[in-house]
């Protein structure tokens, strides 16, 4: 199964935050799954980073692994959400998520209204 985590979910898997539900570690951690995070992620950490917001253990550079590059089908994608979620770097997860068909690992409940 191919998997994309969310922000928040790729962020307590790095820092083994107990916050992080144990069916998803049992999934990021499964050799049976290929996991992803989205450019957009590291895009939103940085950005995070940068403004104070976030205080990461080690560079941004040190755990990029397989990254979903932002395709232009994810951007058509984009147009079709409905607006029940405002945050654009969860939005073009959602997009990124349903076009490659990669199950999207999450904890907002907002996302739910998209799947």
């Amino acid at each position: 199964m191919t998997i994309l985590i969310d922000t928040n979910v790729f962020l307590w898997f790095l820092s083994n935050n107990s916050q992080l539900p144990q069916e998803f570690l049992a999934q990021i951690t499964s050799t049976k799954n290929k996991v992803f995070i989205s450019i957009a992620s590291l895009w939103e950490i940085v950005l995070k980073e940068r403004f104070g917001k976030l205080k990461l253990k080690v560079p941004v550079a040190e755990f990029i692994q397989d990254i979903e590059q932002i395709k232009p089908i994810h951007l058509v994608e984009l147009t079709k959400l409905k607006l029940y979620h405002k945050d654009p770097f969860d939005r073009i997860i959602i997009s990124q998520a349903r076009v490659e068909n990669h199950k999207l690992l999450y904890t907002d409940t907002m996302i739910n209204k998209y799947f």
